[in-house]
């Protein structure tokens, strides 16, 4: 299965740009996502890395954490977009259903793995969580 990434970015990239100026309408987002999320297979499948992200964007978002670039705003918003939205690859009856979500969260968190690193090092430099939680580094899936 293959999925049209350029074609994602044209269905949400729009819209994802306008969730970088608005930030309730942004926290409105990952609460959905989150919710969303919360029991299904997605979350056990790249739990770790997701769950960073989801951190990351929550804290950009509530002005905590300053680092992030707005291109990374945009590809995580088009990832949670992506995933919410009812337009899918792969219809969701069938029992692989999640496989093109997982896909475009793998997708999204390599695109963002540099900012990822850094925002893990600012956790533990402001004593986020404990040092002994975190693997020295964050292990990535090669889709190329």
């Amino acid at each position: 299965m293959k999925i049209d990434f350029e074609e994602v970015k044209n269905k949400f990239g729009e819209k994802a740009n306008d969730f970088y100026e608005d930030n309730e309408k942004l926290g409105e987002l990952i609460d959905e996502f989150s919710e969303k999320i919360k029991d299904s297979k997605i979350l056990e499948t790249v739990g770790e890395d997701l769950k960073l992200t989801l951190d990351m964007i929550m804290d950009w978002k509530n002005g905590d954490y300053k680092d992030l670039s707005k291109d990374s705003v945009t590809i995580i918003v088009m990832g949670f977009l992506y995933i919410l939205s009812p337009i899918s690859v792969i219809p969701k009856f069938i029992p692989l259903r999640h496989i093109d979500d997982i896909l475009v969260l793998v997708y999204v968190i390599k695109k963002v793995k540099e900012e990822l690193e850094i925002y893990k090092k600012w956790r533990i430099e402001n004593e986020i969580f404990d040092t002994d939680d975190i693997d020295d580094e964050t292990t990535y899936i090669d889709i190329s």
